[in-house]
C-alpha cells in the first residue's frame, strides 16, 4: 500500500495488524517510512513496528509471514519485487510519480492497481 504521508502509512499499519489479529490471519504487515516520527506521543520507527531492523525489509517481505508491504515515499521507484501483484494508493498520483509506480512494479510481473478514494486525476493520464 502506497500512502500520502508517514502518519498514513502508521495507521494503515496498525490497521491491518488489528484485523490480522481479529480474524486470526498467520499473516503481518511490513512498514517502511524513514525518520522517527511520533505516533500516539511516543517516537517510532521501522524497526520497532516490524520487530527486525530496516535493512532487513527487503529479505523479510519475500518470507513468509509477511503479506502486506506499505510504505511512505519508501521503496515505491526501482525496487522490482516478484511477489507483489497488488498495489493500493491512497495518494494523488500524476504524470511521472504515476507512471514510475505502476511500470516499476510491472518490471517483473503484472499487478492490479486499485487507487483508494480520489487518489488520481485522470486528465493526468
Amino acid at each position: 500500500m502506497v500512502t500520502s504521508s508517514i502518519q498514513r502509512a502508521i495507521d494503515y499499519y496498525f490497521a491491518f495488524t488489528a484485523y490480522l489479529h481479529e480474524i486470526k490471519s498467520p499473516y503481518r504487515a511490513i512498514v517502511a517510512f524513514s525518520g522517527e516520527p511520533e505516533y500516539k506521543d511516543e517516537k517510532v520507527t521501522e524497526t520497532k513496528l516490524n520487530g527486525f531492523p530496516s535493512r532487513e525489509i527487503e529479505d523479510r517481505i519475500q518470507e513468509d509471514p509477511y503479506r502486506f508491504f506499505i510504505c511512505a515515499e519508501k521503496f515505491q521507484t526501482g525496487y522490482d519485487e516478484p511477489l507483489l501483484h497488488t498495489m493500493y494508493v491512497d495518494k494523488p498520483l500524476s504524470g511521472f510519480r504515476l507512471w514510475g509506480r505502476i511500470t516499476g512494479c510491472w518490471l517483473t510481473t503484472f499487478i492490479q492497481l486499485c487507487f483508494v478514494g480520489d487518489a488520481i486525476t485522470s486528465r493526468h493520464l
